[in-house]
């Protein structure tokens, strides 16, 4: 093999600080459009980035020559700095500290990729999977969202 071969689809997730739902849907698009902008300035493709108003979702498949944790501290600390340089809410915007980086077999991708993009359907309707809006320990127990769906 004259050249390495690297396909790594990772669904990363991290919620605001203190699960605040302080994204409100104006704001999320265009946070979501900067972490993808981010993301793709980083080297990663295909990015999808989903998400309702205390938490963000972004699936990608990562370079050869970015670790995980460096690619999600660039993309909370740029989303963040757009955020309050905009002026976008009042107060600093701050993410949690914690994130949830689970792999994706290319099988899996576009069912992820779905799911992602209809984060407020699932949301709206209670119909979220616990197992892909993990954020930190697992052991957690969801927390109602608005209208009593289960959240992560």
């Amino acid at each position: 093999m004259r050249r390495s071969l690297v396909e790594l689809h990772v669904h990363l997730v991290w919620a605001t600080w203190d699960r605040l739902a302080c994204l409100d849907p104006g704001i999320c698009e265009r946070v979501h459009a900067a972490i993808a902008a981010k993301a793709t300035a980083l080297g990663c493709q295909r990015v999808t980035v989903g998400g309702v108003a205390d938490h963000v979702h972004v699936l990608l498949t990562l370079p050869a020559t970015l670790a995980v944790a460096d690619l999600v501290k660039h993309l909370k600390g740029n989303s963040s700095h757009f955020i309050n340089a905009t002026g976008a809410m009042p107060g600093l915007f701050r993410w949690q500290g914690s994130y949830a980086a689970l792999s994706v077999s290319s099988a899996d991708r576009a069912t992820v990729q779905a799911y992602l993009v209809n984060q407020a359907v699932h949301h709206q309707q209670g119909d979220v999977d616990l197992e892909l809006e993990q954020v930190s320990d697992p052991n957690d127990e969801p927390k109602p969202h608005g209208g009593g769906a289960p959240q992560d």
